[in-house]
């Protein structure tokens, strides 16, 4: 066994960090994204970042948040036969009490697995579409780009989307915010992100206004927001947790296929 070494570091690992969405077959998720890059809106704690090191030579990382959750873990090809003893020993060195996992980051998922005490569903990855017809839900909806002065009726539904006031606002200044309208009132919006610098995937959400939900609304929003994505030739991807029913009936009548989770894996 190789005499491996866990160092912190205050380096962002960037190009360790290409090598491991490289390996994916899927593109990173914003969730975890936004869990190990916070942005100065969000109410998030850095993770802390290690390298993994055998005889001075750097073979991996990982990224663990500030409460002991591990959310990434790569190493290069040559160590991969011996992932599991590696893994092991960031376990026990850095009191790791569970793992935020894509199932398709399968190196991670295959240590996990072999050290897990429990695993849940916690989320549902949406990476694949199919064309959908969605019907206009009202002959006078139109859409535009959301405005400042749109803030205020915007906020009021604004939960499951947003976690504050700041990154609402952060939105429209920035212009990835749709406000869907019927004459002068809002019914709802849609939103788009990059997930990550220089790669053309983009998280899309929407939510509607309580007046205007079960209406149809919602799958119109996201096809809508989608539709503009590949109009851009970026690649819309989304996401829910596990037990909302209701988003993810929304997203599949848009076009939008699973064949991915997010799990929750604890030691």
């Amino acid at each position: 066994m190789p005499d491996i070494e866990i160092i912190k570091t205050e380096d962002q690992l960037d190009e360790f960090r290409e090598l491991y969405f490289n390996s994916l077959s899927e593109t990173q998720e914003l969730y975890i994204e936004l869990l190990i890059n916070p942005e100065e809106e969000l109410d998030i704690t850095s993770p802390k970042r290690y390298l993994i090191r055998n005889k001075q030579v750097d073979i991996g990382y990982c990224i663990v948040s500030n409460v002991n959750i591990i959310l990434e873990f790569f190493l290069i090809d040559e160590y991969i036969p011996i992932c599991e003893d590696i893994f092991k020993i960031i376990l026990k060195k850095l009191i790791i009490s569970k793992a935020y996992c894509k199932s398709f980051d399968h190196l991670f998922l295959k240590c996990c697995i072999t050290y897990h005490k429990s695993i849940k569903l916690y989320g549902v990855l949406f990476r694949d579409m199919i064309n959908r017809a969605i019907k206009l839900p009202h002959p006078d909806l139109r859409s535009r780009l959301g405005e400042i002065q749109d803030f205020s009726e915007i906020s009021l539904f604004k939960e499951g989307v947003f976690e504050n006031d700041g990154e609402l606002r952060k939105y429209l200044y920035s212009k990835k915010l749709f406000v869907f309208l019927i004459h002068n009132e809002i019914t709802g919006y849609g939103i788009f992100s990059r997930t990550i610098k220089n790669r053309p995937d983009f998280d899309i959400g929407m939510a509607v206004h309580p007046k205007f939900r079960k209406k149809g609304y919602g799958s119109y929003i996201i096809n809508n927001i989608k539709n503009f994505c590949l109009k851009n030739n970026w690649r819309p991807t989304c996401g829910c947790i596990i037990d909302n029913i209701g988003s993810r009936r929304t997203l599949e009548k848009a076009g939008f296929i699973s064949k991915h989770n997010l799990l929750e894996i604890h030691f």
